[in-house]
């Protein structure tokens, strides 16, 4: 099994009880003897969500380090036995949550060693981990993934991915440096700008979508989600949701207001 070789530990078929081999195993490791079987569970589960951990590279993992390494030092005979693992959390959210690094962590190696200077299926797949809206809510996945957003966007900087994507750019640019130009309540920064205005309406897929939406000379749409496939709006817009307020002019132009969420 992979985990006994991670944690290098014998699987020799020999062994009939791999589960109770395993719990004895890391029982010794960490010098706790004599323990009953729900205090011997107990220690199992914070010492491989450690170990979890410990092999991702990440400074926002290191409060739930600690925590497990406590948990890890109040198991004892002497002590009453209480659930030890972290509220909320399961042994195999520490598992998913690994394995969703290790996948991101070598999608981004392997495009650096392509030396790829566009956005690849490899690239697109290692968003596509981080930026994902049913795990992002957890509480365990939110300060993890954020941390690795900030990789990714690392990496795309430094590799010069963002060179022919303007709006995804000075998006990323107003995100990491905005110092109260544009309004912020909670995590909803409200940005009207005359330059992003001028970036969509030179986008042909943009306009394209606009443009079918004015079907009638007064247009009221509110909440419709839209969908990209460019690779700048993308990465920058993804899936998001658009607002349209639009009316036509007696001499066929057009006063459009728009108002995108994402």
């Amino acid at each position: 099994m992979k985990l006994y070789t991670q944690l290098n530990i014998s699987n020799s078929r020999l062994i009939l009880n791999k589960e109770k081999h395993l719990c004895n195993v890391i029982a010794h490791r960490n010098f706790k003897f004599f323990l009953g079987k729900n205090k011997k569970y107990a220690l199992t589960e914070n010492y491989i969500a450690l170990d979890y951990l410990k092999r991702m590279d990440l400074k926002s993992v290191e409060d739930m380090k600690f925590k497990l390494t406590e948990n890890i030092k109040n198991i004892s005979i002497f002590k009453r036995y209480t659930k030890s693992m972290l509220p909320m959390y399961s042994l195999n959210d520490f598992y998913k949550i690994y394995n969703d690094y290790i996948d991101f962590k070598n999608l981004l190696n392997e495009n650096i060693k392509s030396k790829d200077k566009d956005f690849d299926e490899t690239i697109l797949k290692a968003f596509s981990i981080i930026f994902d809206a049913n795990k992002i809510s957890m509480p365990l996945y939110y300060s993890i993934f954020y941390e690795m957003q900030y990789m990714f966007w690392e990496i795309v900087v430094i590799g010069g991915l963002l060179a022919n994507m303007k709006l995804s750019a000075y998006l990323m640019q107003i995100s990491l440096t905005n110092s109260g130009e544009y309004e912020k309540e909670e995590n909803i920064l409200t940005i009207e700008d005359q330059h992003i205005t001028k970036i969509l309406f030179e986008n042909e897929e943009f306009k394209e979508k606009i443009n079918s939406l004015l079907t009638s000379s007064d247009i009221n749409i509110k909440n419709k989600l839209i969908r990209f496939s460019e690779k700048d709006l993308l990465l920058s817009l993804h899936d998001a949701t658009l607002n349209l307020r639009a009316n036509k002019k007696e001499n066929d132009n057009w006063h459009i207001n728009i108002e995108i969420v994402d």
